[in-house]
């Protein structure tokens, strides 16, 4: 749930940094030399600063986008410092966001506005600690949980490239990362059973499942 809720996120300020930032004109420079990039105004800025720093805490999602800085990461999503980084990021936002006069913004600029900050408010509200002890406990489930989906995000049919020996140095290390993930979710769903919050009998069985199906497809077959 996590994960799903941090990719609807990248998708969200993507979507606004796209539709919202005009491309400044660019002045041609000196053979060499660098040129100067727009200055962005305060709102987009917001955007662009929230955005980077969601990219820092999800790689995979950077991996999604083509951004090949965090190539070689898998990510968190699971932690108390996970957790607490989130929601530092969330309450910085929308602190940044109360400092600007709405009414000054252009139409295209208020709806964007209104939209990051109803998506800031979704954000806080779920990263209160009353619903967060009832998801972070369920790290996965049949229907959503990167035990079965890093299993397509890697395969180099997707999301990740594989044409270069650095490629695959970065897929060693994030499937490094996975492991620990998986180990993670573990100690989180024995954490479950100690507060009386875990899943179903039937989302469990299915789980299983999903395992045992990735592990009857072998060495040779397994998208890994």
């Amino acid at each position: 749930m996590r994960m799903a809720l941090n990719f609807t996120k990248t998708l969200l300020l993507a979507t606004m940094l796209a539709a919202c930032t005009s491309v400044a004109d660019t002045t041609t420079q000196k053979e060499g030399a660098a040129q100067q990039a727009p200055k962005l105004s305060p709102l987009h800025q917001i955007f662009a600063d929230s955005d980077e720093a969601s990219l820092k805490l999800s790689p995979i999602s950077a991996l999604f986008r083509g951004d090949e800085r965090y190539m070689g990461e898998f990510g968190d999503y699971i932690t108390d410092e996970y957790v607490n980084a989130q929601l530092r990021l969330a309450e910085e936002d929308h602190r940044r966001l109360q400092a600007i006069d709405r009414k000054s913004l252009s139409p295209q600029d208020q709806i964007a506005y209104d939209v990051f900050a109803y998506q800031n408010m979704m954000a806080r509200e779920g990263l209160k600690s009353a619903y967060v002890d009832l998801t972070v406990v369920r790290p996965i489930n049949h229907f959503n949980g990167l035990h079965a989906q890093y299993q397509d995000m890697n395969s180099g049919k997707s999301a990740a490239p594989y044409k270069t020996v650095k490629d695959y140095d970065n897929g060693l290390s994030r499937m490094d990362g996975f492991v620990t993930f998986l180990d993670r979710c573990i100690g989180r769903m024995k954490q479950g059973v100690s507060s009386g919050v875990v899943e179903t009998k039937l989302t469990t069985r299915q789980m299983i499942k999903q395992f045992d199906d990735l592990i009857a497809q072998g060495v040779e077959n397994s998208p890994f």
